[in-house]
């Protein structure tokens, strides 16, 4: 809704025409609505709604449909509200039509009305120019179809600055032989997955004399991942995209490994070996981009100066998993710094 800051009056002498002439409109929020389909769906699909003119808060969202959806413990649908920017797509809400349970946004559709997101928070509602915010579907056993689902919202225009990083953590906290403690940022507990893991003198620390890991949930699958690696045992470095059951990725001796069921298999992306066109020296920083299933790794030599590539591929093994970390061998005594986590 486009509101000027001077309406005048009906019959507007020449000094009010004047004063208008050199009055700048000011636009004080967009509400807009978007019809999403005509049809009735009974599985899952997305839809973009809304491309963002210039930078604004996603600030009111509802949605209407043309049949009721009554509310059902097991067979509900989930409608998540998605923002897409540059290599970055993020569910900022999310209801559904299951019964509500404790603060949890739930309730049943009715035809004709106003299902709104005014019982769930919305995080993150900044969207820059370009930036696209689209509307998720997904059913959970088989809930009544949804039927000509249109939605509106309100944007209001403002200053927008993206705060990127997920989980960052410099372990500057007293030294602590049997635990690593929470993240400094995002708040994450460090979790030993395998071994036992704790702080000294500033560094993450494994007293294992075998193969250990120690990892956070950031929630997040794609995303950067990057830390120092200071560790002079050649096969210690990163964990990625690791999951409960331990399985994932590390970087190892100048190459990338993947941890399945079978053990530790040296084919990641189809390459048989995947060798990084630069080995990972003490002091380096490693990065680690995953994009989808493909999987880029960098080096900063001496943490210091421009990042390098030294492999990318594709592979879709644990695209899904969030828990990412440090591994080692033989006993290491540390050796890693910065760690850090971004969207």
């Amino acid at each position: 809704m486009a509101r000027l800051k001077y309406l005048g009056n009906l019959r507007p002498d020449k000094a009010e025409l004047d004063m208008l002439k050199e009055t700048t409109p000011t636009l004080e929020e967009v509400a807009l609505t978007a019809v999403i389909s005509t049809e009735s769906h009974s599985t899952a699909f997305e839809q973009a709604v809304f491309v963002a003119p210039y930078s604004c808060h996603v600030e009111q969202v509802a949605l209407s449909f043309a049949a009721d959806v009554p509310a059902d413990a097991t067979d509900y649908w989930t409608v998540e509200l998605i923002k897409y920017r540059p290599n970055v797509a993020r569910s900022i809400a999310a209801k559904t039509t299951e019964p509500p349970d404790g603060d949890e946004g739930g309730e049943g559709i009715g035809a004709y009305s106003e299902w709104s997101y005014d019982l769930v928070t919305i995080a993150d509602t900044g969207m820059k120019k370009g930036n696209v915010l689209a509307v998720k579907f997904t059913p959970t056993g088989a809930p009544d179809p949804l039927v000509a689902p249109a939605v509106t919202f309100r944007a209001r225009p403002g200053d927008v600055e993206f705060d990127d990083v997920v989980v960052a953590d410099t372990f500057t906290r007293a030294d602590n032989p049997t635990s690593m403690g929470v993240t400094e940022k995002g708040e994450k507990t460090w979790i030993a997955a395998k071994g036992t893991w704790g702080i000294a003198d500033g560094e993450p620390v494994s007293s294992e004399a075998a193969n250990t890991h120690a990892l956070v949930d950031a929630g997040v699958s794609d995303c950067v991942v990057q830390a120092k690696i200071t560790s002079t045992e050649p096969n210690d470095g990163l964990a990625f995209r690791m999951d409960s059951e331990g399985y994932g990725y590390r970087t190892i001796n100048g190459r990338l490994y993947k941890i399945d069921s079978n053990g530790r298999n040296e084919t990641v992306g189809g390459d048989t070996h995947a060798i990084l066109s630069e080995k990972i020296e003490p002091g380096d920083t490693v990065r680690i981009e995953l994009r989808g299933s493909t999987i880029t790794a960098y080096r900063q030599r001496g943490s210091v100066g421009g990042f390098i590539q030294v492999w990318t591929g594709a592979d879709p093994f644990n695209a899904d998993a969030t828990m990412y970390g440090f591994w080692a061998v033989n006993g290491s005594s540390g050796g890693y710094d910065d760690f850090e986590v971004t969207l």
